[in-house]
């Protein structure tokens, strides 16, 4: 079993967002809500879910619109397909002992 808080470290060291590809304040944008304070340091299943998001994209749409909102003011991208590949990749480098592909653009 893989650690979730390794996860989130991996998610969180990356430099652009997933979403928009903006390179400033990207921060791990959990798909489930985890809540405030201990359970961000604690290892939980929700922290597979999270994926790179600029606070533009994170806090500002996220937060404040609808999926459907959403996907239209961003191109139709779809989160939940996102998250899988990204967590996808990163299990499979793990089994590989390779480093992550970086999908964190240039």
């Amino acid at each position: 079993m893989h650690d979730s808080l390794e996860y989130l470290d991996h998610i969180r060291s990356w430099k652009y967002c997933s979403v928009c590809g903006k390179n400033k304040f990207v921060q791990a944008s959990h798909l489930i809500h985890v809540g405030m304070g201990g359970k961000k340091i604690k290892s939980h299943v929700e922290h597979f879910t999270a994926i790179p998001m600029c606070f533009e994209c994170h806090i500002v749409d996220f937060h404040n619109m609808t999926g459907d909102e959403f996907r239209e003011a961003h191109e139709n991208v779809d989160l939940w397909r996102l998250a899988h590949r990204i967590l996808r990749e990163w299990l499979w480098s793990l089994e590989n002992e390779i480093p992550p592909k970086d999908m964190r653009r240039p």
